[in-house]
């Protein structure tokens, strides 16, 4: 009988997305991940199958939970060209508030691409 699970996978995936997104990629670590989301190398990978899986799963979870909302606020907004500019705006404050936080895709290599 398996024991029941301590974290939600939620949980696990907003702990994951700031190891990607201080680390990106390819030079986060599985040390780094089995840290943050405070899981095992094996329950990671029971639950997301590798790290290309949990690297997925986690940039999904960030659009299903951030980035769609923002950007329907951003589609309601009567003015298009202010909506863009405050769009542009937004990603360049989360970029220069916190220095640790890089693109996890631009930093490395894309899972899956050598």
């Amino acid at each position: 009988m398996s024991r029941p699970r301590s974290l939600t996978d939620a949980t696990v995936l907003d702990r994951a997305v700031g190891v990607f997104w201080r680390h990106g990629y390819a030079d986060a670590s599985l040390r780094d991940l089995t840290r943050a989301t405070g899981l095992s190398a094996a329950a990671l990978y029971h639950r997301f199958g590798d790290k290309d899986g949990l690297f997925a799963a986690s940039l999904e979870h960030y659009a299903d939970e951030g980035l769609t909302a923002r950007l329907a606020d951003l589609a309601a907004d009567a003015d298009p060209l202010a909506a863009i500019s405050r769009f542009f705006a937004e990603i360049v404050a989360l970029s220069t508030d916190d220095p640790d936080r890089r693109c996890p895709l631009k930093h490395g290599r894309w899972p899956g691409r050598g």
